[in-house]
């Protein structure tokens, strides 16, 4: 399915709120966080909502990603959820050393066919593609649902912390440094 997978970042409302969707998928229903932990204006609306659609345009995956480092303590406030273009998007990775992708969803229907490891190949390659404008090293993290965590080792990604409770969740801390 990899091969016939879309992924883009979300420049629509309708992606957007696509991308939302199969988010509440997996992290509401199935893991049983609420739906106002997982849409938090000011940091989405400095954040890139990426979408993965299959080869029939049915959305089955999503993750929210940032750059790195990011002043997560001075936020522009906001109140609704707006879509990055292509240019906001440039501008809001020019800086970057590295990214994070937090929320990384795939619906039922798209897990076990390459959604997952399409997702986190898109948000490698972008992220290298800013950093090598100024750097030769980028790096990724995820805070990852430790029942998950080793899928991301698959991808090269090591552990980054010891493993912790949150809103009722095993979580870890994972990298992964990369030459661009």
């Amino acid at each position: 399915m990899s091969r016939r997978l879309n992924i883009k970042i979300c420049t629509k409302q309708e992606e957007l709120q696509d991308a939302i969707k199969v988010r509440e998928s997996a992290f509401v229903e199935e893991y049983g966080y609420s739906k106002e932990e997982l849409v938090l204006y000011p940091l989405d609306n400095q954040a890139l909502q990426i979408l993965a659609t299959d080869y029939s345009g049915t959305p089955v995956g999503s993750c929210r990603f940032t750059p790195l480092p990011q002043d997560l303590d001075n936020l522009p406030p906001s109140s609704t959820l707006n879509p990055q273009t292509e240019n906001s998007a440039r501008e809001l990775f020019k800086d970057s050393q590295g990214g994070r992708f937090w929320w990384l969803a795939v619906s039922p229907a798209g897990r076990g066919r390459g959604v997952a490891g399409g997702l986190i190949k898109y948000c490698e390659e972008y992220t290298a593609e800013m950093v090598r404008k100024h750097s030769s090293t980028a790096y990724m993290r995820i805070r990852a649902n430790y029942k998950a965590h080793k899928m991301y080792l698959r991808f090269g990604y090591v552990v980054d912390s010891e493993k912790f409770l949150l809103a009722g969740q095993e979580l870890i801390w994972m990298k992964k440094t990369w030459k661009v």
